[in-house]
């Protein structure tokens, strides 16, 4: 049984940067995040999959089936979850579409602006500009608490040049110690930490038309095509 974990420690290289030594049976994620590198996660449990990077070289412990959450093709592709992954030799790992860039930065919300009954947005001012991509996200971590920090989509564009004005659509999740934080009517003015971007799942520059889809909280303000029909009435094309 004890044949199965290593007696050493072992060394990651990520996107071909300086290796980096993991401390026994330490993820690559838990490895990269002390080592201060800030590589795409969420929830640290093989849950999310924001974490999935390509195994290059060396071996691996797993310690949970990925196959629930990744694609046959990412299988193939030797793509594995860096939180549940622990090396058994020296290893290099490749986490496509990261540059390094995500940083983090301290800010302070300066408004919560009701959308719906449980819906709001929440507006920061950071310390610093932030440059990010329509589509990507960020986590936010309620300074000075022990909430546990939640990923958010930006709410708009960017400017060319960054911008140290950024939102988030939130909703209130019932027991959901974050999402309450940030829409309590006392959130403007609290001190708060975001760490992003996140995510290549990201607008690219195209020459083709592109088709938006609304997201689940802006289905219901969708174009009447959204709703369906009522299998009763029928309609000619000359009557509508």
């Amino acid at each position: 049984m004890f044949g199965l974990f290593s007696k050493r420690a072992h060394r990651v290289v990520i996107n071909g940067r300086p290796a980096l030594t993991l401390t026994r049976n330490e993820t690559i994620l838990n490895g990269a995040l002390r080592g201060g590198l800030q590589i795409p996660h969420s929830c640290k449990v093989g849950g999310c999959g924001s974490c999935k990077c390509r195994l290059l070289e060396g071996r691996v412990r797993e310690f949970t089936d990925k196959s629930y959450l990744l694609s046959k093709e990412d299988i193939a592709a030797n793509m594995i979850l860096a939180c549940q992954s622990a090396p058994r030799s020296d290893v290099a790992v490749e986490f496509p579409g990261w540059s390094g860039d995500i940083r983090a930065i301290d800010g302070r919300i300066t408004a919560v602006d009701p959308l719906t009954r449980d819906i709001a947005e929440i507006r920061i001012r950071l310390e610093q500009p932030l440059h990010y991509r329509a589509g990507q996200s960020a986590r936010l971590k309620a300074s000075g608490t022990d909430i546990p920090e939640r990923s958010y989509s930006f709410a708009h564009r960017c400017d060319a040049a960054g911008t140290r004005d950024v939102a988030f659509i939130v909703r209130a999740v019932e027991q959901g110690r974050m999402s309450n934080w940030l829409l309590d009517a006392r959130a403007p003015g609290r001190r708060i930490r975001l760490t992003g971007p996140q995510g290549d799942f990201h607008l690219r520059d195209a020459s083709r038309p592109v088709m938006p889809l609304p997201a689940a909280a802006a289905w219901r303000r969708s174009t009447p095509c959204s709703r369906p029909r009522s299998r009763t009435t029928r309609r000619s094309s000359t009557n509508r």
